[in-house]
């Protein structure tokens, strides 16, 4: 009998931080072994690819939409799927089917999304902004909004993104993703100590565009890009979202 099984593992303190997906492919009974395996492999892979379609890429997009609307994007995701690790193989010599089981990082994921996206309409704060805070980190406070989270949430003013996330490294982004998610800000503190970050800055949101993506304000939104063209530290991933629990 098949079975797809998705693992979510918590690091302390953190929410979404890592997810597994795993599913287990089975081949039919009466073949070689060599058969078998490539039968049981592609059926976990055809398992695993249901489950990555609802990953939401941003507030309009899926991993399923990606795949239909871009070639790049379902290139991608095809290629991951293809190196997904096998966690466990059989073979059973008497009924001569084969059970495969196979696993994919969400940050995988993620990063492999990001490497073929393009992001457009950069926010670019005023020369004359002089209130630069010693930020070196981002704690943003959607307690008591409509919330999700996806592998882009955006950070806007104005119809514009406060950064770049393809200037995130990939490895970054293999280890934690975007950004990190979590229930208070003592916790988001503690996470973001664990990235280097001493003085993170706080802010909450003007509102929340389609559940994913946050709008500042103004003042928040110079802020944060003026303390980020010293510090750079969105292009390091040290954004950790307060959420409702």
């Amino acid at each position: 009998m098949k079975k797809v099984l998705f693992v979510i593992l918590f690091c302390i303190n953190m929410i979404y931080a890592q997810k597994t997906y795993i599913a287990e492919g089975m081949s039919a009974p009466g073949q070689s072994p060599r058969a078998a395996f490539i039968a049981a492999k592609l059926d976990a892979q055809r398992q695993l690819l249901e489950q990555l379609g609802n990953i939401k890429i941003d507030s309009s997009t899926t991993v399923k939409d990606g795949m239909l609307e871009n070639d790049t994007i379902r290139t991608a995701i095809k290629g991951l799927l293809k190196n997904a690790k096998v966690i466990q193989s059989k073979y059973d010599p008497v009924k001569k089917y084969a059970v495969i089981k196979m696993a994919i990082n969400y940050n995988q994921v993620a990063a492999n999304i990001i490497k073929h996206k393009k992001f457009e309409n950069i926010y670019v704060p005023h020369k004359e902004y002089k209130n630069v805070k010693q930020c070196d980190g981002l704690i943003i406070d959607v307690r008591n909004h409509a919330f999700e989270p996806a592998i882009i949430n955006k950070i806007m003013y104005a119809g514009n993104i406060i950064y770049d996330p393809s200037k995130v490294p990939q490895s970054v982004i293999v280890q934690r993703g975007l950004a990190a998610y979590t229930v208070t800000v003592n916790k988001a503190k503690a996470i973001l100590d664990s990235y280097g970050s001493r003085t993170p800055c706080i802010v909450k949101p003007k509102k929340i565009i389609k559940n994913t993506d946050v709008e500042l304000n103004k003042k928040d939104a110079q802020m944060i890009s003026a303390a980020n063209e010293k510090n750079a530290f969105l292009e390091k991933a040290r954004i950790v979202f307060v959420m409702d629990n």
